[in-house]
């Protein structure tokens, strides 16, 4: 059996989040109906943002509704 460095890990990659944020378009579950977490939260920025909240999106679309919305309200910003 080859032993395994620890650099050669895909969870020690020195670029934090590389490879942990995953395209919501490859989700497995994408399909699926989005959370109630997502949908909880997408409302209130629905809300913010005056904008109507779609309680029939995927959880990919919800993620992708999300992303979009606290760009344009400023919610979500790190820093």
């Amino acid at each position: 059996m080859a032993e395994q460095k620890i650099s050669d890990h895909p969870k020690s990659d020195p670029t934090p989040g590389s490879n942990t944020q995953k395209d919501p378009d490859n989700w497995t579950t994408g399909d699926e109906a989005m959370t109630g977490a997502q949908a909880s939260y997408l409302e209130t920025l629905c809300e913010e943002a005056g904008q109507e909240f779609d309680p029939n999106l995927s959880k990919a679309q919800a993620s992708k509704r999300i992303d979009a919305l606290q760009k344009e309200t400023g919610r979500g910003k790190r820093g």
